[in-house]
Formats: C-alpha cells, sequence, structure tokens
C-alpha cells in the first residue's frame, strides 16, 4: 500500500508516540523494581539487626 506523504507524516508520527510511550512505561518499570530492591534490602538489614 503506497501512502500519501501526509499519510506518512501521520504514520510516523504515530509510532514516534508509541516508541516515547514505550520508553515512559519501562521507565516506570525499572523504577519500581529499583524500589522493590531497595526495599528488600532495607528489610534484609533490618531483620538481621
Amino acid at each position: 500500500m503506497k501512502l500519501t506523504p501526509k499519510q506518512k507524516a501521520f504514520a510516523d508520527y504515530y509510532i514516534k508516540l508509541g516508541n516515547a510511550e514505550k520508553t515512559t512505561v519501562a521507565s516506570k518499570i525499572e523504577r519500581a523494581e529499583r524500589k522493590l530492591l531497595q526495599f528488600r534490602l532495607s528489610c534484609v538489614h533490618s531483620y538481621g539487626d
């Protein structure tokens, strides 16, 4: 299927938007995993006291 320049620009915009959303979600997951790891480590340290 051949896209017109306007359709191509529209498609490119939504691809970039989707990639930005994936990056945001990945960042949130990474942040949550770090918080969980810090929590687990704090539990281990407090348990040993």
